[in-house]
């Protein structure tokens, strides 16, 4: 059972010199009643000295928020009254509108005013001026034993407004057969529901994967094993679709117009794999990696459904006289202009063929400009070290909007600083490469394609600002400070260079590991890093900060070059970074701690925050009458006056005082004298009293 602090201005009034014994019922009223004349008294706007900070700093202290930066207050987001915590089997998932002010997750069970069933509990939160409102949104469910818990959901539009799930029974839309899986998409806003795939046939146990979609939502990628059109694939080949305002599309068209023999948006929308920037904002662009005709993946993009660019063809005026091979999507630009790519080929003239008994080895990492047709080779390698596998590119670890700043990791010694052999982590902007540091193998979920590695880390753990700013986690020594092998939060920007920004600013070892939050899926990345890099916000369960001294993990965040707390850092629970605003205005987090007054029950919750945040404290409640308070028609003030003076101790009222002698005197006289005319066992009892007591025997 957790336990609540105490308000602190009802607190400072118990504290008033008033001894430590226990607090009567008639001494929490008086208690009450002064509370009141003090909130009425102080209930104006905060002291100039406050102000000047935070034009929030009210609210920042009725919130219990003045420790946090940036003027920011906390809110809680999830229902302050329900039956079941944030968070599902375990799992705290959650995901962040762009522009700040909603937030989805899902819950252990069904939250207030939900009407579908309770395997998958959806949540939409919008914020309002009063507070945080909750919506339900799960579809209605039924699912059959042993076909596990429906519907999953794959990804939400950036506004939240949209989502995208799968699900069996019921079928949401008519026509479709039960006992089906079906991808579908829907509003979180109302109960309405498109069907994305054709229904398969009964009995389909495959799963599609949703790889992502326009901004209006009114063009969704995805893909499926299951052949949904006439000439795609058979079943158990994977290929990519487009649905559009109710009709379904092929995506793996090659460029002479057949279909592929097997098709993926990006680097494939399933097992963490890379598809960030594959479909361009209107959807009129999107990367696709499919097979060719001598059996590998090659990189094509599909444009406006009529037409296909072939991104990897070689530019090479003498074909790479080496055996076959494929190439990889990494990466693209916000608008589609520019796609990403790595091959072990030599795909233009300044580059080196290399190959190890026939077979093409050493990746290089190649930029392809589809406006122009220009094809270049970032990784050229003339390092005699590396003459078996040139610079060797281990993988991506992402790219600013632009597509011009990129993050690497590669063997090869490509600059300054850099070691033949060892995991390089580099910068290319333009044509310059840049070293950052040399990372760990343990570090690889950061770069690496998942699957390609038998017994690889899943998830991402590094994030790109549009900008070009990179936050990422290490359990290298990157920096002077010694991190005595745990695991460090760092941020490079091409501007600062590079920074530990979750190592203790008093340079004392560390106890604890920090973290970038491993995403769900690509399709709603965490944002670790704001679009424009200035802010990071991380995991840790070292005490970072003195301030920290729950010995649990807490969340963090970098920015102005200082490292802040966000969640409480006091609370005896773990709280762990959820997602953030597109700018980092808003950072959502989820934790058991009670932060705010609406937070009354123990589930663990959501909570956001935010600049200029916070809600007033919820209104003092009175305790229970007591005493002559309880009877009907005693005024509120009346029972005040009663409390005021309940404990007041000194000497009787002299006039008061023989009023009430005179006045039981004459009370005793008159029973004296019913006695004489009317004896009675009573009567001769109290005779029998007064003459011992006369004697002292009754005392």
């Amino acid at each position: 059972m957790r336990r609540r602090s105490k308000a602190p201005f009802v607190g400072s009034v118990a504290g008033n010199d008033r001894g430590s014994g226990p607090t009567t019922p008639a001494r929490r009223l008086e208690l009450f009643a002064l509370a009141s004349l003090a909130l009425v008294a102080f209930a104006i706007p905060a002291s100039p000295a406050l102000a000047a900070g935070c034009a929030n700093e009210q609210l920042r202290t009725e919130s219990n928020s003045l420790a946090l930066p940036e003027c920011r207050g906390y809110e809680l987001v999830s229902p302050p009254v329900k039956d079941f915590a944030f968070g599902l089997n375990g799992q705290q998932n959650g995901v962040a509108a762009a522009n700040r002010d909603a937030f989805s997750f899902d819950t252990a069970g069904p939250m207030p005013g939900s009407t579908s069933g309770s395997l998958q509990n959806l949540n939409l939160a919008r914020r309002t001026a009063s507070g945080w409102v909750n919506r339900p949104f799960a579809p209605p469910q039924n699912p059959r034993a042993g076909m596990g818990q429906f519907p999953t959901v794959l990804g939400y539009s950036q506004d939240l407004s949209q989502f995208v799930f799968q699900t069996e029974n019921p079928p949401l839309v008519p026509g479709v057969a039960e006992n089906t899986i079906n991808l579908y998409s829907g509003s979180t806003e109302a109960n309405s529901y498109n069907l994305l795939t054709a229904d398969a046939g009964a009995g389909l146990t495959v799963f599609a994967s949703f790889a992502g979609g326009s901004e209006d939502s009114s063009r969704l990628f995805f893909e499926d094993p299951e052949p949904l059109l006439p000439g795609a694939p058979g079943a158990g080949t994977n290929q990519a679709y487009e649905w559009s305002n109710g009709q379904l599309r092929n995506v793996g068209i090659l460029p002479d117009g057949t279909p592929a023999a097997a098709a993926s948006v990006g680097q494939g929308a399933s097992s963490y794999h890379r598809v960030k920037n594959a479909i361009s904002p209107d959807g009129s662009r999107v990367v696709f990696m499919g097979v060719n005709s001598a059996g590998y993946f090659d990189v094509y993009q599909r444009v406006d459904a009529t037409s296909t660019v072939y991104v990897s063809e070689s530019k090479r005026t003498l074909p790479d006289p080496t055996g076959p091979a494929g190439a990889t999507f990494w990466g693209a630009s916000s608008n589609g202009g520019t796609v990403l790519f790595t091959s072990p080929k030599a795909l233009t003239n300044d580059g080196t063929p290399r190959e190890d008994g026939g077979v093409p080895v050493g990746n290089d990492l190649y930029r392809y400009e589809v406006a122009t047709d220009t094809l270049t080779d970032l990784t050229v390698d003339d390092n005699p070290a590396d003459a078996a596998t040139g610079a060797n590119v281990q993988g991506v670890i992402g790219n600013s909007d632009d597509g011009q700043y990129v993050y690497f990791v590669a063997t090869g010694d490509l600059a300054a600083g850099a070691s033949s052999g060892a995991l390089n982590l580099y910068v290319a902007h333009g044509t310059a490469i840049k070293y950052i540091g040399a990372l760990d193998s343990g570090d690889s979920a950061a770069w690496e394609q998942p699957q390609s590695v038998p017994g690889g880390n899943f998830g991402f753990t590094a994030r790109v600002s549009a900008s070009g700013d990179l936050a990422f986690q290490s359990t290298a020594r990157l920096t002077s400070y010694d991190n005595a092998s745990t695991r460090q939060a760092y941020r490079y920007s091409p501007a600062d260079g590079l920074t530990c920004i979750s190592c203790r600013p008093d340079g004392s070892p560390p106890v604890g590991n920090a973290s970038i939050t491993v995403a769900d899926f690509e399709a709603n990345l965490t944002r670790n890093i704001s679009a424009d890099g200035s802010r990071v916000f991380f995991d840790s369960s070292d005490a970072i900060l003195p301030e920290d001294t729950n010995e649990k993990t807490d969340v963090y965040e970098w920015s102005g070059g200082q490292v802040h707390l966000i969640s409480d850092g006091k609370s005896p629970f773990n709280s762990t970074f959820q997602d953030a605003s597109a700018n980092g205005d808003s950072v959502y987090f989820g934790t058991g701690a009670r932060l705010v007054g609406q937070d009354t029950d123990s589930h663990v919750d959501v909570y956001v925050a935010r600049t200029g945040g916070g809600f007033p404290a919820p209104p003092v409640t009175p305790p229970g009458c007591v005493g002559e308070a309880c009877r009907t028609g005693t005024s509120t003030k009346a029972a005040a006056e009663t409390a005021a003076t309940a404990s007041f101790q000194g000497p009787p009222n002299p006039k008061a005082q023989a009023k009430k002698q005179k006045k039981q005197s004459k009370k005793k006289s008159r029973s004296r004298k019913t006695c004489k005319s009317k004896p009675s066992k009573k009567c001769k009892s109290q005779a029998k009293q007064r003459s011992a007591n006369k004697s002292g025997r009754g005392k």
